[in-house]
């Protein structure tokens, strides 16, 4: 094993020891069996005015219905040279899945009865319905009464859209609309004749183009030799509509983020993609990618750009907020994940996210309420009840510290212990393993994350971690069973940087390295007697045990039968050649005869490895005397030890 996957052997948490920002992409919550209830009822739900497009929400609660039909009116012309219009806005900002709102468009209907306006909208609402009431199982795994209901909304929106093409046949938006209805009601053999209609009246409409293209995917039917003949009609309309590209620019991402690592890992994919074509969706996922690696400055440039491009996606403002609050920009993160919940009311995490920062900025009323609103989209979540309680208690008693207890996710066992003060984390945050033993141990200054103590399954302290900025950084400390320092060095974002040393349990040291960025930089230098063996210096040492970091805690050569611990074999060397080496490990009695025989093997890339085996004396068989280790690397000795054993 080299000295870095040693190093990385012990940190098994990831470098970044606070919240994932990347991660919760997708609604937070698992989807019910049912159709989910109203997040905001009536009254609660206010339009976010400095978005584009909310005047609408805003014009239709407070019933302005013949201005708003006055308004859009003009947006259902056909697009043409701009690829979309102010329309999919409207139709995005009021498409919302409240189910009270559906006498709000009803009696707006009937103000305007003669306009398409109100019968689109309401068209697309009722397919929202539809979506959210069917969930995201396949249809085969999907309970009949939701299905049931799913078809009951989209013959609404069906009837709808009957009424407004008898109105307006000129506009395409129809047509985009029974395409997402008509896949999912299993009608393959009809849509391309519903698209074809809709191209006939506007060829730019991306929403009509895009629509088809995921008709077109096996899960709904169609298949993978369809979906690239589609693309290949596209291609063809890239120079007059240069924004359908970004349909293609979809299946690039698609397949980046179906390959494995991290979003991190893949920037320059990412990059590549953006070169093809640029919109908010590539901006997003270069933000993600950015801040998955703590590269919070680059990672804005490109979340802004997604908002300013689409401001409508859920998911950029909830990111956005967590890296304003990461940045010590409470008041925008909070801002910013209010917009998150507001613009996708059934992500549990956006609520959590915003009770979180609430709760930060010592809002408790507001905090409690976003918890609450959590618990009510994810009701088996007993996680929040938890921060519900917490904050009850906070308010009441601001001044005094307060502790939140989070169960499992089995509520089977406690899993952590939080003490906080004034809203955040102050002191001791305590996580405890299976047998309800802590793991680990973080301690906190105001809300900041110092530093954390990892434990060994055993119980001791095995490692103390410097944190900076909710990265390992700083000193770092390896601790031994009885409490002593067996390794120092510096963390650097988690690599591994200037000097490390290793030691035995009475402080002398083993051998020392310097790193930088992770790597070993130069050669190890071993403190206990070596030699040289065809360029190489090797050394051979006995132990009474082998730390956690795979070094001895001592240098011995005497050992007692009657303490029946094991006599454990340690080499190690510099200036190995790279690939895989196998070591044996001999050893041999007071009378000469081989009671253990171990091979090991294993792989360097830096020239640096080690190796042990151990054998536990047999107090009944093996007798005192004069015994003989004797070590070889790939068939040749390197190494002899002559041991007393009492």
């Amino acid at each position: 094993m080299s000295a870095k996957h040693q190093i990385f052997a012990l940190l098994l948490l990831p470098i970044t020891v606070g919240l994932c920002l990347w991660m919760q992409d997708a609604v937070a919550r698992e989807k019910l069996d049912s159709v989910p209830p109203d997040i905001f009822t009536e009254g609660a739900l206010q339009p976010e005015l400095a978005l584009p497009g909310e005047q609408y929400l805003e014009m239709l609660l407070n019933r302005r219905y013949e201005e708003l039909t006055q308004v859009l009116e003009p947006y259902l012309k056909p697009v043409q040279g701009k690829g979309s219009s102010e329309f999919d806005t409207a139709l995005t900002v009021l498409g919302r899945t409240e189910k009270w709102l559906e006498k709000y468009f009803s009696e707006w209907v009937e103000a305007t009865p003669d306009s398409a306006v109100p019968y689109l909208v309401r068209s697309n609402y009722y397919t929202e319905q539809g979506l959210e009431a069917r969930g995201e199982k396949y249809l085969r795994e999907t309970p009949r009464a939701q299905i049931s209901e799913m078809k009951r909304l989209f013959k609404l929106s069906f009837g709808d859209i009957d009424k407004a093409t008898s109105l307006n046949d000129l506009t395409a938006y129809p047509y985009a609309m029974k395409l997402n209805m008509a896949m999912r009601l299993g009608k393959h053999e009809e849509l391309r004749g519903i698209y074809e209609a809709g191209i006939k009246r506007d060829p730019a409409l991306y929403w009509l183009s895009n629509a088809y293209y995921w008709t077109q995917v096996p899960a709904w039917g169609g298949s993978v030799a369809d979906q690239n003949r589609f693309l290949g009609e596209l291609k063809r309309q890239y120079s007059k509509y240069p924004w359908l590209k970004g349909i293609e620019l979809d299946v690039m991402i698609d397949d980046i983020n179906q390959k494995p690592g991290e979003p991190c890992d893949k920037i320059p994919e990412y990059r590549k993609a953006l070169e093809f074509h640029e919109n908010s969706w590539i901006n997003y996922q270069l933000g993600r990618a950015y801040s998955c690696n703590r590269d919070f400055k680059e990672a804005l440039v490109y979340l802004r750009k997604s908002i300013e491009q689409w401001p409508h996606r859920a998911i950029t403002w909830r990111l956005l907020g967590a890296i304003e609050h990461e940045k010590g920009r409470h008041d925008k993160a909070y801002d910013a994940s209010r917009i998150a919940t507001h613009l996708n009311p059934q992500d549990d995490f956006a609520f959590f996210q915003l009770g979180n920062i609430a709760l930060y900025l010592e809002k408790y009323p507001e905090a409690e309420q976003a918890y609450l609103l959590a618990s009510l989209v994810s009701p088996g979540n007993a996680s929040y009840s938890e921060y519900i309680g917490l904050v009850k208690r906070s308010a009441a008693d601001p001044n005094s510290p307060q502790q939140l207890a989070l169960l499992t996710d089995d509520e089977s066992r406690v899993a952590s212990k939080t003490t906080y003060l004034h809203g955040k984390k102050n002191g001791q945050s305590i996580f405890y393993d299976e047998a309800n033993r802590p793991r680990e141990v973080q301690y906190f200054e105001d809300g900041k994350l110092k530093y954390s103590d990892l434990f060994h399954p055993d119980g001791y302290r095995a490692t103390r971690l410097s944190v900076k900025v909710d990265l390992y950084s700083g000193p770092y400390w390896e601790y031994s069973p009885s409490g002593k320092v067996i390794s120092l060095g510096t963390l650097d974002k988690g690599n591994a940087e200037g000097l490390l040393v290793r030691s035995f349990e009475n402080g002398k040291p083993l051998y020392s390295g310097v790193y930088e960025n992770g790597q070993k930089k130069g050669k190890i230098k071993f403190w206990v007697p070596s030699k040289q063996i065809d360029g190489m210096t090797v050394i051979a040492v006995a132990a009474n045990g082998i730390s956690h970091v795979n070094t001895p805690l001592s240098a011995q050569t005497t050992f007692h039968l009657k303490d029946g611990k094991p006599i454990y074999l340690y080499t190690a060397m510099e200036g190995l050649s790279a690939g895989k080496h196998e070591v044996i490990f001999k050893l041999y009695d007071s009378q000469g005869e081989e009671c253990m025989e171990v091979p090991v093997s294993g792989s360097t890339e830096d020239g640096f490895n080690f190796y042990y085996a151990y054998y536990t004396p047999n107090k009944k068989e093996d007798q005192p005397g004069d015994w003989k280790a004797v070590i070889f690397l790939d068939g040749d000795q390197i190494a002899t030890m002559p041991l007393t054993v009492l």
